[in-house]
């Protein structure tokens, strides 16, 4: 990570308590607070095993993702398809999306098939989003218009944490 820049993370957890499976996405800006290019996600907290850690450099777009024992966990790297400007689309019944414009700031959104954000109303394991409804995270500003290039956009689909890196 670029010293002093801070990064901004995404962690996807699926943990089993008792006979319910309890999910989680969570999406934050770290400080670099001791300048050395290293931040800390999570300090002090317990790491669940079946869970995805991802952290983008906030002025550089350089990430990294992270697994400690994720079944199946698998990340696969696409390239932006400029046609994809506005709309996302990606399969998966639950999909969290970390979004990221180096030097301008992040923003996510946790999306079901045919649920709020889904603009495909149909039950058929694809969503389709809009980036315009994703929540700014930590300072950002509200989500610009569009993807463009040098953007980074990650998509974890959170029922088998298989993850897919759009650039």
């Amino acid at each position: 990570m670029t010293e002093g820049a801070g990064a901004y993370q995404l962690i996807v957890t699926r943990e089993a308590r008792g006979y319910r499976r309890v999910i989680s996405a969570e999406a934050d800006h770290v400080e670099d607070t001791s300048k050395s290019g290293v931040i800390t996600m999570r300090e002090g907290k317990r790491v669940p095993l079946n869970s995805i850690w991802i952290a983008v450099d906030a002025t550089t777009g350089a990430s990294a993702t992270a697994t400690p024992r994720a079944e199946g966990a698998a990340v696969e790297t696409t390239r932006l398809n400029p046609e994809l400007s506005r709309k996302v689309t990606r399969s998966g019944q639950l999909v969290a999306y970390l979004w990221v414009r180096p030097k301008v700031g992040a923003w996510t959104l946790k999306a079901e098939d045919s649920g709020r954000y889904d603009d495909d109303p149909t039950p058929d394991d694809k969503l389709a989003i809009d980036v315009e409804r994703m929540t700014p995270v930590g300072k950002s500003p509200s989500p610009p218009r569009q993807l463009e290039p040098g953007d980074v956009l990650f998509a974890v689909n959170v029922l088998d944490l298989t993850v897919v890196e759009i650039r």
